[in-house]
């Protein structure tokens, strides 16, 4: 299930993340997709309402900016 949740972002993510600003644009989304997972469908669930949310809103963070930093790469080698 996070396999397939993982690739779902990152697909919303390279069709909404804009090339100015990625950095920024990114942090806005982590931020947002934790939101999400973590407030409205996470406290669902109780092992997810029992973790640590500090760690998990981390971990959101830097799997946009990983995602962001793979669409740099991808974009500056398509336009290069």
């Amino acid at each position: 299930m996070h396999l397939t949740l993982s690739i779902g972002w990152a697909a919303v993510l390279t069709r909404v993340l804009p090339e100015r600003r990625l950095p920024r644009s990114a942090t806005l989304a982590g931020l947002g997709i934790a939101a999400l997972d973590l407030g409205l469908i996470g406290r669902r669930f109780p092992a997810i309402r029992a973790l640590s949310p500090g760690p998990q809103v981390a971990d959101h963070l830097v799997y946009a900016w990983t995602v962001a930093a793979v669409l740099a790469s991808r974009r500056s080698t398509d336009s290069g």
